[in-house]
């Protein structure tokens, strides 16, 4: 349903970023349209361009595209907008752990679990490190 409604509200203004960015975003999350997702991202971010979680939104479509490098650059970004944002370490430490970097992953996944420490997904990556 919600993706539906984000195609309508999309449909009747497709400059409504905060829908181009939550679309994209959840398309990349489902591994789904990302060609398509990295479009209104892209688009989003024209019209809203200093938006952290938008940036953050890219940077994580690049995670999915497997564009490591170009998804640091904006994590790192959108890190210095959102410092305590456990979305945007999490994503950091994903990218770190994917570079061959696994002292920077487990930095920022401690960093979430700093903030949200209850974090069970966090919890298992750091676990999966250590073995």
């Amino acid at each position: 349903m919600t993706e539906e409604l984000m195609l309508k509200i999309i449909e009747l203004d497709p400059d409504h970023f905060d829908a181009l960015n939550y679309l994209g975003y959840s398309w990349a999350e489902r591994n789904k349209n990302l060609p398509e997702a990295l479009t209104m991202i892209e688009k989003a971010l024209k019209i809203k361009p200093d938006a952290p979680y938008i940036i953050d939104s890219l940077g994580w479509i690049y995670y999915k595209l497997e564009r490591y490098e170009e998804a640091l650059g904006q994590l790192k970004k959108a890190y210095e907008s959102m410092k305590e944002d456990p979305t945007v370490l999490e994503h950091l430490g994903d990218v770190y752990l994917k570079l061959g970097d696994s002292d920077n992953a487990r930095k920022y996944w401690n960093l979430v679990l700093k903030h949200d420490p209850g974090n069970e997904r966090v919890i298992k990556k750091l676990k999966d490190l250590d073995q």
